[in-house]
């Protein structure tokens, strides 16, 4: 999937001269290594998500070559990067694995949370005492740039970009403080959820049991009004393909202001409702087709 469907999707670029190894490797990695995780005790799988989503960004000044296969191996892991393996072929590491194994791992333990036998009461608590815990923890690492993130925050000429700069973190890969800064608050908002019936929440568990079928639906539409938009801006089609020769420089003098990006996002979000709804009922009417519960 993150090779062919979603690599086109992305490039439009039928030669597939450039792969990125994004989102769909992060996941399927995970899973493989998952497969082996679960063969092991409820805490080991604990301990080794723990290990690596804390320990992971000792491996952030590493001095590892970039070549051969260790410094290949490297970047898939943890620093990412790329190589050319043809002549005119590249693929590059959008997201080393290292990090998404570890977070997989806690998610699957932390699903014991979850378990019917489990009182609500008890997982609320859980829950709160999970998220302060991880939202202090990156404020006390974060404002002191003690650890935690491959860059860390700079001093600015005003507050307001003092804060962007200290929630500037490092997403590729996901580090420590990262994920503190969004698991934190996510888990907050799980125990608020615990036991309360939100009726405006119908949309977003639209797509929510479909997300697969949306990724994939939304790669393609936002690609597609890329390339009308640039376009319209004057660049030639072939640059709305994006091979392995791109240069970068072709694109400076694209753009629209931030207010149009923010009505491109909610307009494509608004539109695919429609089918992500209509499939979700679909699926759910035609059970007996078992491959759409991969879609």
């Amino acid at each position: 999937m993150e090779l062919v469907i979603v690599n086109f999707g992305w490039s439009f670029d039928p030669l597939f001269t450039f792969n990125f190894l994004a989102v769909f490797w992060a996941i399927g990695v995970s899973m493989i290594a998952l497969a082996a995780l679960v063969h092991l005790p409820y805490r080991a799988v604990l301990v080794v998500g723990l290990t690596i989503v804390f320990l992971h960004n000792l491996l952030d000044h590493a001095t590892v070559p970039k070549e051969g296969f260790i410094g290949v191996l490297f970047d898939a892991l943890h620093r990412g990067g790329g190589l050319e393996y043809a002549p005119g072929r590249g693929m590059a590491w959008a997201y080393p694995v290292l990090p998404w194994i570890g977070t997989m791992a806690l998610g699957y333990a932390f699903g014991k949370l979850f378990a019917a036998e489990v009182p609500s009461a008890l997982r609320k608590r859980a829950l709160l005492q999970l998220g302060f815990s991880a939202i202090a923890l990156f404020i006390v690492l974060r404002g002191w740039n003690i650890y935690g993130d491959l860059l860390p925050w700079v001093d600015q000429p005003t507050m307001t970009y003092d804060l962007f700069s200290i929630l500037n973190t490092t997403k590729y890969p996901p580090s420590l403080l990262y994920l503190c800064m969004t698991l934190g608050p996510a888990l907050l908002f799980l125990a608020w959820a615990e036991g309360r019936e939100l009726r405006w929440v119908g949309p977003f568990i639209v797509f929510g049991r479909v997300p697969f079928f949306y990724y994939m639906l939304h790669i393609y539409l936002l690609h597609a009004l890329a390339t009308v938009a640039m376009v319209w801006q004057g660049q030639p089609v072939r640059e709305t393909i994006f091979a392995y020769t791109l240069d970068p420089k072709d694109y400076l003098d694209n753009g629209f202001p931030l207010w149009v990006a923010y009505l491109a996002w909610i307009s494509v979000v608004v539109a695919l409702y429609f089918p992500c709804r209509w499939f979700a009922r679909y699926r759910a009417e035609h059970k007996e087709k078992w491959w759409l519960s991969y879609l």
